[in-house]
């Protein structure tokens, strides 16, 4: 009885830092119930606003027109871009600029229409498919990510993706360009949440419980 309680605890800890770990991005609620314009990510402690509100936007208006949320950094978004496409966690370069990757792999279709459907797409040309978001660099350059979803009737690339882009808007004046002089980007625009535990934490409460339950069962014995 004692050994078959300890080994359900230990179980249930290993679950729980098993799903902390591979935390995902879940769309939810912001202005209204069921909109789902706001994605939790529970891995970063974050709330993300769906890139169709600040569609079209400058980094000026975006901060000003949502004053409780803040502009991504670099970090935080290719965290976000990584957990969404996790196969390509190594075929991009972290941290360096205008990276790019072509490929009509299926699974990178799907993890694609996941993003696109998680942060909505910022061009009103369906077949296109395209989600484009600017964000602010570790080093305060102005950069984008850009994901076609289907065939580009420019390229006929089956999926693009770029990431860290950095595109031609002036520097000095960059916080008040839309991207590249283009409407169809939207404003990477997060908000803190409670952090959620790392799994080391996690698992250092799990011993100290199992330890709590054995010097528990050995008085009782």
């Amino acid at each position: 009885m004692k050994f078959k309680f300890l080994k359900t605890l230990f179980t249930c800890v290993i679950l729980l830092v098993a799903s902390s770990s591979h935390a995902g991005l879940i769309k939810t609620d912001y202005l209204n119930s069921g909109d789902g314009l706001l994605i939790s990510d529970s891995a970063q402690g974050l709330n993300w606003l769906s890139l169709t509100l600040t569609d079209g936007m400058t980094y000026n208006e975006a901060t000003t027109s949502f004053s409780d949320f803040r502009i991504a950094t670099q970090t935080e978004v290719e965290n976000m871009f990584f957990t969404l496409f996790p196969s390509l966690d190594g075929t991009f370069s972290r941290g360096v600029n205008n990276p790019s990757y072509q490929s009509s792999d299926p699974t990178i279709m799907i993890q694609g229409i996941e993003f696109g459907e998680l942060f909505g797409l910022t061009l009103d040309i369906p077949s296109w498919g395209r989600t484009r978001g600017n964000y602010i660099s570790d080093n305060g350059e102005y950069l984008s990510v850009n994901s076609i979803l289907v065939s580009d009737v420019t390229s006929n690339d089956s999926r693009r993706l770029f990431l860290n882009y950095a595109g031609s808007c002036n520097n000095i004046l960059a916080q008040n360009c839309a991207w590249n002089g283009h409407s169809e980007f939207g404003v990477f625009m997060v908000e803190n949440t409670t952090q959620a535990p790392e799994p080391s934490t996690l698992a250092i409460f799990a011993l100290g419980m199992i330890g709590l339950a054995s010097r528990r069962f050995k008085k009782q014995s």
